[in-house]
């Protein structure tokens, strides 16, 4: 079932409910209703999980091969991508000084 999966995946990525609802832009009743099967996720729902968080949309909607693509983002980087939404434009140009010192120092 639908929901099941969902639920899977708020384990698999250790967030709850209101952390995945405001991750992909969703109202939480909303999502709420979809992980306790009272309402079918959409496509735009599933393709944004997808982005976000790198769980296929064919396995949302239909369970269909591996959950994640083999090339999804790591937990720790979709933490800081969420962290980066919320800074301001002053914020993220530091920020990425910062990420491109980082990589500097590595020597890429």
């Amino acid at each position: 079932m639908e929901e099941n999966r969902w639920r899977v995946m708020l384990e698999e990525l250790g967030l709850n409910q209101r952390e995945l609802a405001e991750s992909i832009g969703i109202d939480r009743g909303y999502f709420s209703r979809i992980v306790n099967g009272k309402s079918r996720a959409t496509a735009r729902i599933c393709v944004l999980a997808e982005q976000v968080h790198g769980v296929r949309r064919e396995w949302l909607m239909g369970g269909e091969g591996p959950m994640r693509a083999a090339d999804a983002l790591t937990a720790d980087q979709r933490r800081l991508l969420a962290l980066v939404e919320d800074l301001s434009e002053e914020e993220a140009r530091a920020a990425l000084a910062f990420l491109r010192y980082l990589r500097e120092e590595r020597g890429e």
